[in-house]
């Protein structure tokens, strides 16, 4: 099921995709492989310990770890760990996916330009 929603996601530009694993890893690590397709894996809700950005940005939820591959990667599959989320959890971990925007930003764009 990886591949051909892997596919799909890079042949349709600005489209995302949602895939669920045991893990998550195995997952993503198939769906990377198609090119075009920049997968993040999630495995719940995390706080994190230092500043996120250069501006110091960071929010209280516990999804930043869903937050930054949509910034600052323009990571276009989620790769959820079914093992390590509740069901409202990976409800949550979507809704933050698809509700964060790529940032455009210039140092943002050579990098995924490099992958």
């Amino acid at each position: 099921f990886m591949t051909p929603l892997a596919k799909r996601v890079a042949h349709e530009p600005g489209s995302c995709g949602i895939i669920i694993g045991g893990s998550g890893q195995g997952e993503a690590m198939c769906a990377n492989r198609v090119p075009g397709v920049r997968a993040a894996v999630f495995y719940g809700p995390m706080r994190v310990t230092s500043a996120l950005d250069i501006e110091g940005g960071h929010s209280e939820d516990g999804y930043d770890a869903i937050r930054l591959p949509r910034r600052h990667n323009d990571a276009n599959v989620l790769s959820i760990g079914a093992r390590f989320v509740s069901g409202e959890q990976a409800l949550e971990a979507v809704r933050v996916f698809l509700g964060t925007p790529f940032s455009d930003a210039p140092r943002h764009a050579r990098r995924i330009a490099k992958f």
